[in-house]
């Protein structure tokens, strides 16, 4: 082998190791970029997947607290309780009802007796409610709801009697009619009393008592913390 020779085969191996190595720096600058892509991607991936479980965990929190919610209020049964404790004058059921008392009487003139009649109109404010003592009730939670367990409303405070005015029918002689009038008036509130004890048993009287004491009961515990909803309210007698 001359020296031409030697000197093309060294130039032909010297191109040859030369795209070797461009060959081996094409693919290692490739296998970097795989892998860096392949970083990103797995990345974003495991970011994805950590918002993916935040947000999972966070609309589980928001369904457990919504479902909390509507049992929360057993956590109030007894505050509840002693809110209601001692309030029966602020709880009760006022009834105004107007009535008229037809008054028969005797009266002398000159010693003749002559008997008379008396109409007197009048208005009654009775008040009705229930005894709201510690140990006269109970607030319990069913499986249907809310259960006020309790004796019937009774009349709390003697009747508020109003006079209205009065008549005396032509033909009737009273000569004292002032006193008799006063008389009467005396006469009405016993007689208003026991209306009112009768009064307590109606049931349009004990609907609206039930009522009064339930819409207090919802209303304080709707507007405790974490609760949703307040379900059914009823009144059970004992």
């Amino acid at each position: 082998m001359n020296n031409n020779d030697n000197t093309t085969y060294l130039q032909r191996l010297t191109k040859t190791i030369s795209k070797k190595k461009q060959t081996v720096l094409v693919l290692m600058v490739a296998l970097i970029l795989i892998g860096t892509a392949y970083l990103t991607i797995q990345s974003r991936s495991e970011q994805d997947t950590v918002a993916d479980v935040l947000a999972l965990q966070k609309e589980l929190t928001t369904i457990k607290n919504e479902l909390l919610g509507y049992t929360k209020y057993t956590d109030y049964l007894l505050a509840g309780k002693k809110v209601l404790t001692g309030k029966m004058m602020l709880l009760t059921a006022k009834v105004v009802r107007p009535d008229v008392r037809v008054q028969h009487i005797q009266t002398y003139k000159l010693g003749i007796p002559f008997q008379a009649t008396v109409i007197v109109k009048y208005s009654t404010e009775y008040s009705f409610g229930y005894d709201l003592n510690p140990d006269k009730f109970e607030i319990i939670g069913t499986a249907s709801g809310i259960q006020i367990k309790l004796n019937k409303p009774i009349l709390v405070s003697s009747p508020a009697v109003t006079p209205v005015s009065y008549e005396i029918p032509s033909g009737s002689i009273i000569v004292d009619e002032k006193g008799e009038i006063i008389k009467i008036h005396q006469k009405l509130p016993a007689i208003t009393l026991g209306y009112g004890k009768a009064m307590a048993s109606d049931a349009a009287i004990q609907a609206l008592c039930e009522k009064k004491l339930v819409e207090f009961l919802h209303d304080f515990l709707a507007k405790q913390p974490g609760v949703t909803q307040v379900p059914a309210i009823s009144v059970v007698y004992l």
